[in-house]
């Protein structure tokens, strides 16, 4: 009886629960969001995550496609794409990243991942070249994680020389 029945402060709730992850619990936040409102978009969106998280990658699928079909923004085919790649779908989850790039260029999040599909299909030189050729026009704490991604590729690789340096750089713009 105290729970509160107001959608966005169920998803506030839900969301507490998802930046701590505690999945089951955020699932069982936004579940409660989407009973009061089924078109909640960003109720689907972090839904999606806690069930790629579980490895629940059915459900997290249906929930992305369900944000996808109620907001066709660049975000939701991002967020589309995550749930591929975590499903281990990477051709389509690279579908998905490029039209999210595609749509908004601006959004580093997705050329980020884009970058660890292909390392995840092996295709290092195509990696690191994508990440290197965004790194300087980005902001410090974004280039951060771009060198992480740098520094996690040569790690795969063999060059744990260059995963250093890349460490230090990264650290350097955190």
């Amino acid at each position: 009886g105290l729970q509160p029945y107001n959608k966005e402060n169920l998803y506030e709730l839900a969301e507490s629960y998802f930046h701590t992850a505690d999945v089951e619990e955020a699932i069982s936040k936004y579940q409660d969001a989407l009973s009061l409102d089924a078109n909640y978009a960003q109720a689907y969106n972090h839904l999606a995550y806690c069930y790629s998280w579980k490895g629940d990658h059915i459900r997290a699928l249906a929930a992305c496609r369900r944000y996808l079909e109620l907001d066709p923004s660049a975000n939701a085919y991002d967020s589309l794409g995550d749930a591929y790649m975590l499903a281990g779908e990477y051709e389509k989850a690279e579908q998905m990243k490029l039209k999210a790039i595609q749509m908004d260029p601006q959004m580093f999040y997705a050329s980020l991942n884009l970058s660890y599909i292909e390392m995840l299909c092996g295709r290092y030189e195509a990696a690191e070249k994508s990440l290197k050729s965004v790194l300087t026009t980005l902001e410090n704490i974004v280039q951060a994680r771009y060198y992480a991604a740098l520094a996690h590729l040569y790690f795969q690789s063999g060059d744990l020389d260059e995963a250093l340096r890349m460490c230090t750089e990264g650290l350097k713009n955190a």
